[in-house]
């Protein structure tokens, strides 16, 4: 008989969240880990994290696991001038 999985986090407190984001990356087992990779196996969504720790970079910063970042940080120069150029991306970079 198939064992029944809970598919979903218990609470979403900041601990909860990092822990789920540091099983992903240990599941994964690559030296970098990307959203699409955390996507595929993780029980919360990526745009509840970054609700709560903001791009991607910080998010793995907050648990503790920053060095599997494979992007370059988007600076505040950087972030103006996507605003500049596509307003309209205002609510994803928040």
């Amino acid at each position: 008989m198939a064992q029944f999985e809970i598919n979903f986090l218990p609470d979403h407190s900041d601990e909860t969240l990092c822990d789920e984001v540091r099983r992903v990356a240990e599941l994964v087992g690559k030296p970098v880990l990307t959203t699409n990779d955390f996507s595929k196996y993780a029980k919360v969504s990526v745009k509840t994290l970054r609700k709560r720790f903001g791009d991607w970079q910080g998010i793995l910063r907050a648990a503790g696991i920053e060095h599997l970042y494979s992007g370059q940080p988007i600076t505040d120069h950087m972030q103006a001038i996507i605003l500049n150029v596509y307003p309209t991306t205002r609510f994803w970079m928040q």
